[in-house]
């Protein structure tokens, strides 16, 4: 099979990066032709004024997009394409166009960008849906993107000019869990479009290892994160280690102000081996989020080595979390039912092996590639048969 799989990174390397790098080594592996097409936001660093401005346009709208795929459909005989990020520099104009040219579309759903022009249902530190059923000028009025009613407005301008074209020209979505799939019901999209398949990894030659006596935070220290609950949690818990392995904007104001705090330890950010052992060594990973959390990318790689997760009760995490069987799920924001499972596992370290048992249990299950990306050709497959 010929697949077309595109993605825009960002500028801010994340989960959805490594998903889409790891999908098409998958799609290889399992002997497919991949047609990888990508750009990278770092382009508007390298742009000038002029270009700046015309980025407003392209977003909506990208010439640049459209004759790149011209090129490559040229060369290639593609039998479905597979989106993941079109934000801003591919544009939604990717849609229209292979629409245009006959080619069915799989788009993964990351985040809640086509309900939400911000992606996450968040906004002003709370939930906010109000943009849910298509009112999206709400994100104007508040500066939800970036604080900015310009990129606000263009990615209300986005959204509203391609509304249609979400729902028309994508043949199969592909949810993360029940809660991202009931949402997009909610909000009028077809349920017979929209596919379950988790996010899937490679497995990793380092497993869980005896612990060091730490719990760990893997991931961006911003405040949708819970980052700011954790580590005002961990100055009441003086007993319980903490590493903090990510990176942010106001990093340097977070270390100074838990300076004292010999419990809470920042490590910036981690990768590769770094990262594994940081995980495999750890008594539990920690996921506080108190907004909708799609799929974090860390609770599969805390899995992968059966490592148990601690995560709030919150959009798609108690979906991937049983509580008192793979991990634990508290109330969000509720710091005493987040010290008791803390106290919890780390007076009984039998129940982090019984615990992350069936974590690598699931992973094994529903994550490892081998099993995961026949879920994802079954979807291709289905995709193709039906006329839609």
């Amino acid at each position: 099979m010929n697949i077309l799989v595109a993605h825009n990174y960002y500028i801010q390397r994340g989960g959805e990066d490594s998903v889409f790098e790891n999908e098409i080594k998958a799609l290889k592996d399992a002997g497919h032709n991949v047609i990888k097409y990508s750009r990278h936001n770092d382009e508007t660093k390298k742009s000038g004024f002029i270009k700046r401005i015309l980025f407003f346009f392209e977003a909506i709208n990208s010439k640049k997009t459209i004759k790149d795929l011209k090129d490559i459909i040229k060369k290639n005989k593609i039998d479905i394409a597979h989106i993941h990020n079109t934000f801003p520099l591919i544009s939604p104009s990717i849609y229209r166009f292979l629409r245009k040219n006959h080619i069915k579309i799989v788009q993964t759903i990351h985040n809640y960008r086509f309900l939400c022009p911000n992606g996450l249902f968040y906004t002003k530190n709370k939930i906010c849906t109000l943009c849910k059923d298509g009112k999206y000028f709400n994100c104007v009025k508040n500066k939800c993107y970036k604080d900015s009613n310009i990129f606000s407005f263009l990615y209300y301008l986005i959204i509203k000019l391609n509304r249609k074209v979400f729902k028309n020209s994508i043949n199969g979505f592909i949810a993360l869990t029940e809660f991202t799939k009931n949402i997009f019901i909610e909000s009028g999209f077809k349920k017979e479009k929209i596919y379950i398949k988790q996010n899937g990894f490679y497995d990793t030659q380092i497993k869980r290892m005896n612990s060091k006596g730490y719990f760990l935070f893997l991931g961006r220290l911003s405040q949708e994160k819970g980052i700011d609950f954790l580590l005002e949690s961990f100055t009441k818990l003086p007993d319980f280690r903490l590493k903090i392995a990510g990176i942010s904007d106001n990093i340097n104001q977070l270390k100074e102000k838990y300076k004292y705090y010999q419990n809470i330890d920042f490590l910036g950010f981690v990768s590769g081996e770094q990262k594994d052992l940081l995980i495999a060594e750890a008594i539990a990973l920690l996921v506080p989020s108190i907004w909708y959390e799609n799929y974090p990318i860390s609770i599969v790689e805390a899995f992968r080595s059966g490592i148990p997760v601690i995560g709030s009760n919150i959009g798609g995490i108690p979906y991937i979390i049983t509580d008192n069987q793979n991990g634990y799920i508290f109330e969000t924001n509720n710091f005493d039912d987040f010290r008791q499972n803390i106290t919890n596992i780390s007076n009984d370290l039998s129940l982090r092996e019984k615990l992350g048992d069936n974590a690598r249990e699931y992973f094994i299950k529903n994550m490892e590639f081998s099993k995961n990306i026949k879920i994802l050709l079954d979807i291709y497959g289905d995709v193709l048969n039906v006329k839609n």
